[in-house]
C-alpha cells in the first residue's frame, strides 16, 4: 500500500520513541464515571500534556484502536513536537491514512503491544 500521510514509518518510530521516553500511556475504562464526559462525546483517547499521559478506552476494538493511537500520536506531534495546531478533523483524516500503510502499521501495533504489557520501547 501507498502511504498518502504526511508520516512515513521511520518518522513514525521516532516520533513514538520520544511519545514513550516523555509520557505516560494509561489503559482506562472509558465507562468509568471521571471518563463520562469523554464518553459522551464519543471521545475514546485523549492527551492531557499537563500531565504527560495520553489515555485510551481498553474496550476498544482493534482496528479502532488502531486508528484512536494513530490520532493521538499525531495530536502529540503536531502540537509538542512541531508546535502546530492542527483541526481534530484534518488529524483524523490524516491517522485514517496512516492505518492504511502496512509499515506505519505495524510499527503503531508494535509501541501498542508494549504499552499494554507496560514496557517502554528499549528496555
Amino acid at each position: 500500500m501507498r502511504n498518502h500521510a504526511a508520516m512515513d514509518a521511520l518518522l513514525l518510530d521516532d516520533v513514538l520513541r520520544k511519545i514513550f521516553d516523555a509520557f505516560s500511556i494509561v489503559y482506562a475504562d472509558f465507562e468509568g464515571e471521571e471518563y463520562r464526559p469523554y464518553r459522551e462525546r464519543g471521545i475514546k483517547g485523549f492527551v492531557r500534556f499537563d500531565e504527560r499521559k495520553i489515555f485510551f478506552d481498553y474496550c476498544l476494538p482493534p482496528d479502532e484502536e488502531d486508528r484512536t493511537w494513530a490520532h493521538e500520536v499525531l495530536s502529540v506531534y503536531y502540537y509538542w513536537l512541531m508546535g502546530i495546531i492542527r483541526h481534530d478533523d484534518e488529524v483524523e483524516m490524516e491517522a485514517r491514512r496512516l492505518c492504511e500503510d502496512e509499515g506505519c502499521l505495524a510499527i503503531l501495533r508494535r509501541y501498542q503491544r508494549a504499552a499494554r504489557e507496560g514496557r517502554i520501547q528499549g528496555e
